[in-house]
C-alpha cells in the first residue's frame, strides 16, 4: 500500500511540473507574440510617410490630399486592412519601382473604397467604385499603372473624379521598394 501511494504522490508530482512547464511555456509563446505584434506595429508607424497630391477632375476641380504613403512591399501588402476609419480627407498612395498591371482586393478591409489607376503620365485610366470591404474579387488596373489611390467609397463620385482625371505630386516621392 505504501508504494502505491508512493507511486500516485510521484505522479501528481510529475504532473504539477508539467502543469508548470506547459503554463510557463504558455507564457513565453504569449509574450514573444505580444512582440513580434508590437514590432510589427512600430516599424510600421515609423515606416508612415505622408506625400502631399492634387487630382485635378475632368471639370477642371482640383482636391488635395495628405496621402499615406504605401512605398514598400510590407505598406502595400497591409495597406487599409483592418482601419476602422477613413474620412473623406484621407487617401492612401500606392506606387511601385515599375509600372505593371496590378491587383487589388478588399480582404480584410472593414469599409468601402474607391480605387483609382493612374498612368506613368498621371491620368486616371480605370477606376473602381465602392469596392466591397471584405471581398476577394480581384480588382485589375487592366493596363500598367504608376500609382494607385485609394479613396473612401462613394467620394470619387461625389468629387465627379472620373477617366481623364489628372494627378500631380507637390512633394517629391520617395523612391518605391
Amino acid at each position: 500500500m505504501l508504494v502505491i501511494l508512493q507511486q500516485i504522490m510521484e505522479a501528481e508530482l510529475m504532473y504539477r511540473g508539467l502543469a508548470h512547464r506547459v503554463k510557463l511555456l504558455t507564457g513565453i509563446i504569449s509574450l514573444l507574440f505580444l512582440l513580434f505584434i508590437e514590432g510589427i506595429t512600430a516599424t510600421s508607424a515609423e515606416d508612415i510617410q505622408f506625400v502631399e497630391l492634387v487630382i485635378t477632375n475632368p471639370q477642371g476641380q482640383q482636391y488635395h490630399y495628405s496621402a499615406e504613403l504605401a512605398h514598400t512591399a510590407d505598406l502595400r501588402r497591409i495597406g487599409l486592412m483592418n482601419r476602422q476609419a477613413f474620412e473623406a480627407e484621407q487617401a492612401m498612395l500606392f506606387i511601385w519601382p515599375e509600372t505593371a498591371r496590378r491587383l487589388f482586393w478588399m480582404k480584410n478591409t472593414l469599409l468601402p473604397l474607391d480605387i483609382l489607376f493612374f498612368s506613368e503620365s498621371g491620368e486616371l485610366f480605370h477606376l473602381v467604385h465602392m469596392a466591397e470591404p471584405f471581398s476577394e474579387t480581384l480588382h485589375s488596373s487592366i493596363d500598367p499603372t504608376a500609382a494607385v489611390i485609394e479613396l473612401k467609397g462613394g467620394e470619387a463620385k461625389r468629387l465627379k473624379i472620373d477617366i481623364g482625371s489628372e494627378l500631380t505630386f507637390k512633394t517629391v516621392l520617395p523612391d518605391a521598394q
